[in-house]
């Protein structure tokens, strides 16, 4: 009885760390995107280009995020390994920030697919979620600096709406495009490019 007790208690210790490291997480990219925007605003943030591959990006943030969020799939669909000339943490953050809005706005249990299409001179990715989607009227201010639409966990401190609006700068800043495509109660699908090495 006493080992169970004490396997209970490990496991609840262990649960508890793992919050706080969640926690500390989104503080983290909190405070990350207050002083990318603030870059954004004085013309200040820069890009560091490199030679790497869109799909070991994919790859790499899928994996990462498959440790911790155990609520949705995560299926990358692409046919080649596509090259491209950029900052390879920003578009990371790109990605990044472009799946954990598929997550947070779409019923557990999910899935979220990302395309990565070759598009002859661009490179195209596209991250698809089947969530709330978003109404039709809120579409021209999603990329707004502080915009936050409501999804399934707007109780949690998890955003100051910075996201997109920072998601928008790298993308342009990279020569590339970005924008959103939904329907409500359905789901919704956002694109971005980047031009090919």
């Amino acid at each position: 009885m006493q080992d169970s007790d004490e396997s209970t208690s490990g496991f609840q210790k262990e649960n508890i760390l793992n919050r706080m490291q969640m926690q500390v997480g989104r503080l983290t990219r909190l405070v990350q995107e207050l002083l990318d925007a603030s870059s954004i605003k004085s013309g200040n943030l820069l890009l560091h280009l490199e030679e790497a591959s869109i799909n070991e990006m994919a790859d790499e943030i899928v994996n990462d995020l498959k440790s911790t969020i155990t609520s949705h799939t995560f299926n990358i669909h692409t046919t080649a390994n596509i090259k491209v000339k950029c900052d390879k943490y920003r578009i990371e953050q790109v990605i990044n920030n472009l799946l954990t809005n598929a997550v947070k706005y779409s019923d557990t249990t999910s899935a979220i697919n990302i395309f990565i299409e070759d598009c002859e001179s661009n490179v195209q990715v596209s991250v698809q979620d089947f969530g709330n989607g978003i109404p039709s009227e809120l579409m021209p201010r999603i990329f707004d600096r502080f915009f936050r639409a409501h999804g399934k966990n707007k109780g949690m401190l998890s955003s100051v709406g910075l996201g997109l609006y920072i998601s928008k700068d790298i993308i342009e800043k990279h020569g590339g495009k970005i924008w959103a495509e939904s329907v409500p109660g359905k789901g919704s699908t956002f694109h971005f490019t980047l031009p090919r090495v």
